[in-house]
């Protein structure tokens, strides 16, 4: 995958992409906020799990893969606890028993970065990704100790984030390879 931000592309850089075998895989949108809305709806019954072993990890990655309509493949590399260190805040919703939705609060740049905000396709609507997320900032904001949040917006996903009280920013569409991975 690659990221590339709009603002700052040259002229043409779809073309130069489509040159190197990279096709679009989602478009993206930068968003801030320095403090959340209150929620429009009351919390669902959830059990939330912070991403503490590789199972969880695992729950984690297959429902970003499944949301976005991926290969699992392409997110193996947060399968394991290798990102989620102590200062990371990554959780899963688990609605009777199964793992339904996503989200994670890492320190990035002086900032808080919300990633992995996901929902499983048949558990959408139900806010779910909303309190996975509120759930992640709010257990992060102690040890990460700012108030600026950040996020890449799919979408999908950006009247949700505007609710919250995330302001759009910059464009970012994502590339991917037709084979799913770098030919370089």
């Amino acid at each position: 995958m690659l990221g590339l931000c709009e603002a700052l592309a040259p002229e043409n850089w779809e073309r130069g992409a489509a040159e190197e075998g990279f096709v679009p895989a989602l478009n993206m949108t930068g968003m801030a906020a320095d403090r959340l809305l209150p929620p429009r709806h009351a919390p669902p019954d959830l059990e939330f799990r912070r991403v503490l072993n590789e199972a969880e990890a695992r729950d984690l990655a297959t429902i970003n893969a499944h949301a976005y309509g991926m290969p699992l493949q392409q997110f193996e590399c947060i399968c394991n606890l290798y990102l989620w260190r102590e200062d990371s805040f990554a959780y899963v919703g688990y609605a009777g028993g199964q793992a339904v939705a996503s989200a994670a609060a890492l320190p990035v740049a002086g900032a808080m970065y919300i990633a992995f905000v996901a929902t499983l396709p048949e558990a959408q609507g139900k806010g779910y990704a909303e309190a996975v997320m509120r759930k992640a900032i709010q257990q992060a904001q102690p040890s990460i100790g700012v108030t600026r949040m950040t996020l890449h917006a799919s979408d999908m996903g950006k009247p949700l984030y505007q609710s919250m009280g995330f302001e759009p920013g910059a464009k970012v569409p994502l590339l991917g390879a037709p084979d799913g991975l770098s030919r370089h």
